[in-house]
């Protein structure tokens, strides 16, 4: 059938897919399929293989595309970001919890300067000591002492002048400063009026 010779014409004049392989007998044409499908089949795991490298390197870059647009908004929103990060280690500040267990307070304390403390201490009871003659050294305190007339007892509190900036605002500790450095409580036996008029 002349059909044949046209039909091969066709396949040679192909730019490429076009593998011809002379044969005389079945045997040939089996092996040559099986080599032809095991090429197949050796591609389409190189195939499977690159389009696991293919979805790794579109997830990193999803990955990179994410981390950009994160790193142009934090950008953008640093100030407010430092901020909030300043608030959060405000409210955490660990001179709340020390001055609420050696002062035996049952509620949650807070404040942010110097004035505000006052405040709160006043509200306790706390009244400043005012020192004239200052030893060297002393002036890193101040003193603040509550009288229990029942239990005949004076509680003096020491809180460092450094705890606050010198804006008087509470200042945020670093990780190796310990809070007992900055705050402390004494207690001394309550001495009345009469009690100093007594000569013995």
């Amino acid at each position: 059938d002349p059909r044949v010779f046209v039909f091969l014409e066709e396949i040679y004049a192909l730019p490429n897919n076009n593998p011809i392989q002379p044969f005389e007998v079945t045997d040939e044409i089996t092996n040559f399929l099986k080599e032809q499908w095991a090429g197949l089949f050796q591609r389409f795991l190189q195939e499977r293989t690159r389009m696991k490298e293919y979805e790794a390197l579109e997830s990193l870059r999803a990955t990179a595309d994410t981390l950009n647009r994160m790193v142009s908004y934090l950008v953008e929103q640093r100030e407010k970001g430092d901020k909030t990060i300043s608030d959060i280690l405000l409210s955490s500040h660990p001179v709340f919890d020390a001055l609420r267990k050696i002062t035996r307070t049952p509620y949650r304390i807070f404040f942010t300067t110097h004035k505000e403390m006052e405040e709160w201490l006043n509200a306790r009871s706390y009244v400043q000591v005012i020192e004239l003659d200052l030893e060297e050294g002393s002036n890193d305190y101040e003193e603040w002492q509550r009288a229990d007339e029942l239990a005949k007892k004076t509680f003096t509190l020491k809180i460092k002048r450094n705890l606050f900036d010198e804006n008087q605002r509470l200042r945020i500790l670093s990780p190796d400063e310990k809070i007992e450095d900055y705050v402390s409580l004494e207690t001394s036996k309550f001495v009345t009026p009469e009690d100093e008029d007594l000569p013995f």
